[in-house]
């Protein structure tokens, strides 16, 4: 929204001369300028595509080019036998997902600096949430993890499979701990969040509107996951990503959550020694069809009451006046130094407060009870 400077009258020749009167037409009243009308930002949805294909192309020249990099520096050194050398280094899985976290990094960084320039902390809205809203998302990420997988449980009933989920998790196993740490946890929760909330996200929001601007971005968080079952998953964890976003006008709280769950998604490899029994439930869900009916209504119960009291907290923009920030469009953007905006978050209602806790406690007494960790009748 722009702001523009009001005009002043001139104080040049005030003074009229002595016995000259001189009156003032009407016309001579600066006229009041509107308001420019704000412009929504895009991408729009032709050109999210454009950059999502853009977003792979970039990690592709980036993995080419520094392996070829490693296999010139090792003919190099080696001779004809660094052909082999190098051709057996490039494939092994802590170098594969270094490649792969760094040239993610790298499209994002590319993509989102093209477009966003030094907009990029103000439009991504890369501020701190506020400490209710960490909470929330601590509080969130187990039930919604169970939700996710049983949404990839029912996907995997119905669709093929292409196989990169299991040379994912095979290099996963075989990487070293900081690296999976890294380059499966950290990593995509950043890369992704940046361009699919962030910056592909704005765009939709503020030019579809909430609903339609979530489920278009959703669904392009999907695709850029190409494994059906992936897809399927991720679109549907993307949906609750962006509500969070909206509602904390903060990309740490999905960056967060989304890390979160990665994590979650591996903890029964990491725990397999002190907590084998993780492994084996998660397993048996996994290949039985899903988690018992019980477990999933109360997942599901836990991730609502959970996602209202995001929604009864949720921060709003002021101006310095006290009169709420509006550019025209729904956005989770921070706005423009010039309105010296102040952050409020709302109050959450005691009902709801009431019911998440006892929700929340009856699931993690049915979770540990699952585990064998409580007992139970």
């Amino acid at each position: 929204m722009h702001e523009l400077p009001s005009e002043q009258p001139s104080t040049e020749f005030t003074s009229n001369p002595p016995g000259l009167t001189v009156e003032t037409a009407p016309e001579a009243v600066a006229p009041v300028i509107p308001e420019l009308t704000p412009q929504k930002p895009g991408p729009g949805l032709p050109m999210a595509f454009v950059w999502i294909v853009l977003y792979f192309a970039i990690q592709f020249a980036v993995v080419i080019a520094i392996a070829m990099a490693v296999m010139i520096g090792y003919v190099v050194v080696q001779g004809r036998a660094g052909v082999t050398a190098g051709q057996q280094a490039v494939r092994q899985p802590g170098i594969v997902l270094s490649l792969g976290t760094f040239a993610v990094l790298v499209s994002i960084l590319t993509i989102t600096g093209l477009a966003l320039r030094t907009r990029f902390r103000r439009a991504l809205a890369l501020r701190l949430p506020t400490l209710t809203h960490l909470l929330l998302v601590c509080l969130l990420a187990p039930p919604l993890y169970l939700l996710v997988l049983q949404v990839a449980v029912w996907a995997m009933a119905i669709l093929p499979e292409i196989g990169i989920l299991e040379k994912l998790e095979e290099t996963v196993k075989n990487a070293p701990y900081a690296l999976v740490l890294i380059g499966g946890v950290v990593m995509p929760g950043v890369s992704e969040e940046i361009l699919c909330r962030g910056f592909l996200g704005r765009g939709l929001v503020a030019r579809w509107g909430p609903v339609l601007g979530i489920l278009f971005t959703s669904v392009l968080f999907g695709l850029i996951h190409i494994e059906p079952v992936q897809i399927c998953y991720a679109a549907f964890i993307g949906v609750v990503l962006h509500v969070i976003y909206l509602s904390s006008k903060s990309l740490l709280a999905p960056m967060l959550l989304h890390a979160l769950n990665n994590a979650i998604a591996f903890s029964p490899a990491a725990l397999k020694e002190t907590v084998p029994q993780l492994s084996e439930v998660m397993n048996r869900w996994e290949h039985d069809g899903g988690m018992p009916l019980g477990v999933l209504a109360l997942a599901v119960l836990a991730a609502a009451t959970l996602l209202i009291l995001f929604r009864q907290t949720q921060v709003r923009w002021y101006r310095e006046d006290g009169e709420l920030w509006d550019p025209g469009y729904v956005t989770a953007e921070m706005p423009p130094k010039r309105v010296n905006p102040r952050a409020r978050s709302g109050s959450p209602k005691l009902w709801t407060v009431l019911l998440a806790a006892a929700v929340y406690l009856v699931f993690v007494a049915v979770m540990l009870h699952q585990l064998g960790l409580l007992p139970g009748p």
